[in-house]
């Protein structure tokens, strides 16, 4: 007699052979009963949260720290919806995650009967998320729950990673099943077999035949070489290839900052320096970059306008954005074009002239100041703060960055990463409230090794509630605050275009925050402040000495300008437009400007 097994157990006994994941991320619930019986038997360890957002944001940072795919369950309804906001950073982020939700019993559906709902906590996830994920199944029947998984599994990293769910009533999951029965997933009959495909020997030889011939060449690399598990060989590639080096703001680790040809990460909120370079470039590689609006600037016909850009991606819709200029386009996988450069290349070596250039330009205009320059400031300059966080981390810190305002603007532009260390945030969606979930993702992926956040004081609020999960499992997370008076990205908007009328930003205008201390009283976590930029080192020495759970409140100016920045300006029709990628505020003196530019000058 074939012996069955539950659904359920089933699941959980495939999780992590198909995901590579060892950990679940949950909060429990009616719907998924089933679910929560099996995993809790199961050899998968189970890391209950107190929100499904939360939850969710956790298996993203979890995948995200060791490139596997992050695991999240929730119940029916109000669960499943409350993951939606980690699925769209998951989703804009390239970001390879499961999630399986509980449903209803089949007996109770409202699918097939016209009604929003019939059973109780139910509701149609599966069209919610259809836009905003790879693949996505309602598992009607038990028997087709080898097919979903593997099926979902396969699609969460084939060509560009996303997130995929499988919704199961309950019913299914409760079905018993024969493994020995179930009908398989074959991505080769399904047309998916070159999802990730090599290059071609003629491309790779074009390629070190444009870095040869190229005056100015500029290799950037971005999220898509991790997510293709090539991080290990980005520096035998930059031993190849000496040219100079950017990265992308989601791949943020990849180079380390010392590295000699490395110059940081272009944006629309610099470095400047990082702008001069790609801005000046004649021959642009670009590996796993998806060329986002802020990385070219909102005036994208002018970015890198005198360079031949070479695009090199998984996803072709990426080279046909509006207004981008990519004068070549190569789908192929990430780490087999590393491979074949590597293999095919002698040392390629960039011009005397331009590696002068791209290393003036970079001490020139550094991003962050010296103590000596802040010292007599009555607050922590932001800047100066993230460099030295930056100086006392070691090589194989866990960073998991907040992903909005300050936190998030200021670690774009001015962290410095070591090898080793695994640095992030979810840039996509910039949310608030990812700081807190993801510390714990990382920590947990991590072996409970310590990981690093650093929040603004308004996405603080957001997920609060899981510092109990923190206290709960005794996690070495370290929480550094920005105490901006909460909400300054809007603020300084709404000073900048509506002349100082504050909505929803200002205590005046309804928004105040809790003291932190008391917060941190609150739910038993040492607490301390640091309000003077010459008492930044001694803290985060005294911080990153002790593994025990920490909240430090960082004070900086509330009306401090993140700069340099992108500027807008008036057309003669009355139009706004943007300035250029190298033409940051502050606007520099026009000769200065003009000396660093190989690129005709936009003015």
């Amino acid at each position: 007699m074939a012996e069955t097994i539950k659904v359920s157990d089933y699941i959980c006994e495939r999780i992590h052979v198909l995901t590579g994941s060892r950990h679940v991320f949950l909060l429990s619930g009616g719907g998924m009963m089933h679910l929560l019986d099996s995993v809790g038997r199961s050899e998968l360890t189970t890391i209950p949260m107190h929100h499904e957002q939360a939850a969710a944001i956790a298996a993203y940072a979890y995948g995200r720290t060791v490139n596997s795919t992050g695991v999240c369950f929730a119940t029916s309804g109000p669960g499943a919806t409350n993951t939606v906001t980690a699925v769209a950073a998951a989703y804009t982020d390239s970001v390879p995650m499961l999630f399986v939700s509980g449903q209803v019993s089949t007996l109770f559906s409202q699918r097939a009967h016209g009604l929003r709902q019939r059973g109780f906590q139910e509701f149609n996830i599966v069209d919610m998320v259809r836009s905003s994920t790879k693949y996505v199944s309602y598992v009607e029947k038990a028997a087709d729950i080898r097919y979903e998984l593997e099926k979902a599994c396969f699609l969460a990293r084939a060509g560009r990673p996303g997130p995929v769910w499988l919704d199961i009533p309950l019913d299914v999951q409760a079905a018993s099943i024969d493994p020995q029965t179930l009908r398989p997933f074959d991505p080769a009959t399904e047309g998916l077999a070159d999802c990730n495909p090599a290059p071609s020997a003629q491309l790779v030889a074009s390629i070190l035949d444009k870095l040869r011939t190229a005056q100015r060449p500029l290799l950037v690399l971005g999220h898509g070489v991790w997510l293709a598990g090539a991080r290990q060989r980005v520096a035998q590639l930059l031993d190849v290839l000496q040219i100079p080096v950017q990265t992308t703001w989601n791949a943020i680790d990849l180079v380390p900052e010392n590295h000699p040809r490395y110059f940081g990460r272009a944006n629309a909120y610099g470095p400047r320096y990082a702008n001069f370079v790609i801005q000046n470039a004649d021959y642009l590689l670009t590996i796993g970059a998806r060329l986002g609006v802020q990385h070219t600037g909102y005036n994208v016909e002018s970015f890198a306008r005198e360079a031949f850009l070479d695009m090199v991606d998984l996803d072709a819709d990426e080279a046909h954005k509006p207004f981008l200029k990519v004068d070549r386009f190569s789908r192929c996988d990430a780490a087999a074009l590393i491979d074949a450069l590597i293999a095919a290349a002698p040392t390629v070596q960039a011009p005397a002239a331009w590696q002068d250039y791209c290393a003036r330009m970079k001490a020139r205009y550094p991003v962050a100041p010296q103590l000596q320059e802040v010292a007599e400031q009555a607050y922590v300059d932001p800047y100066y703060f993230f460099d030295a966080l930056s100086g006392e981390l070691p090589e194989d810190a866990l960073v998991p960055l907040g992903s909005s305002g300050t936190a998030f603007t200021v670690s774009g532009q001015a962290f410095k990463p070591k090898a080793g260390q695994r640095v992030f945030h979810a840039k996509g969606m910039a949310s608030m409230g990812f700081g807190v979930p993801s510390a714990i993702g990382a920590c947990v992926a991590g072996c409970g090794k310590m990981a690093i956040t650093v929040v603004g004081d308004g996405g603080f609020q957001l997920n609060i509630q899981e510092l109990q999960t923190i206290v709960h499992n005794r996690f070495s997370i370290k929480i550094f605050v920005i105490n901006n008076d909460g909400y300054h990205a809007i603020r300084v908007t709404q000073e900048n275009y509506f002349q100082n009328r504050y909505v929803g930003s200002t205590a005046s205008s309804g928004v105040s925050l809790p003291a932190l201390s008391r917060i941190a009283n609150a739910y038993g976590i040492a607490y301390r402040q640091i309000a003077s930029n010459d008492a930044v080192v001694e803290n985060l020495r005294g911080v990153l000495g002790n593994p025990e759970p920490e909240i430090i409140e960082v004070i900086v100016d509330p009306g401090k300008h993140l700069m340099p920045k992108l500027g807008s300006y008036i057309k003669a029709d009355g139009t706004m437009a943007s300035k250029p990628l190298e033409d940051l505020l502050p606007l520099l003196d026009r000769e200065e400007f003009r000396a660093n530019m190989f690129t005709r000058p936009l003015e």
